[in-house]
């Protein structure tokens, strides 16, 4: 049986003898933010967005763009809520963000991006 525990203000209990617990929380309470904080934190830390890697090619360098990180989700509202808060987020950064959502009539232009 699953058990709901409330949590308001206060740290995450212990809740190691529930075998799946469920947590829940209000909207507009810092979910999505709490969730991807640690993933700009650790970009960041580990040099940032665009331009990090040069690539000597004979006498030609140019910086290198790569992907630092895939997050997927289960829905494409979802998505899109995280491509928001993750633009808010990296607004004074050199990190970029994308959204690529299957299923969708435009794939073809979602990979040249």
């Amino acid at each position: 049986m699953k058990e709901r525990l409330q949590i308001i203000n206060t740290p995450i209990k212990n809740v190691s003898h529930l075998s799946f617990p469920i947590f829940s929380a209000m909207t507009g309470s810092g979910k999505t933010a709490a969730f991807l904080l640690p993933v700009m934190e650790r970009i960041l830390q580990r040099g940032g967005g665009r331009g990090n890697f040069i690539a000597s090619s004979g006498s030609k360098r140019k910086a290198i763009t790569a992907t630092r990180v895939l997050i997927l989700t289960p829905t494409r509202e979802l998505a899109a809520q995280c491509l928001g808060m993750m633009t808010a987020l990296v607004q004074y950064t050199h990190i970029t963000s994308v959204l690529i959502v299957g299923g969708s009539k435009n794939v073809g232009s979602q990979v040249r991006l």
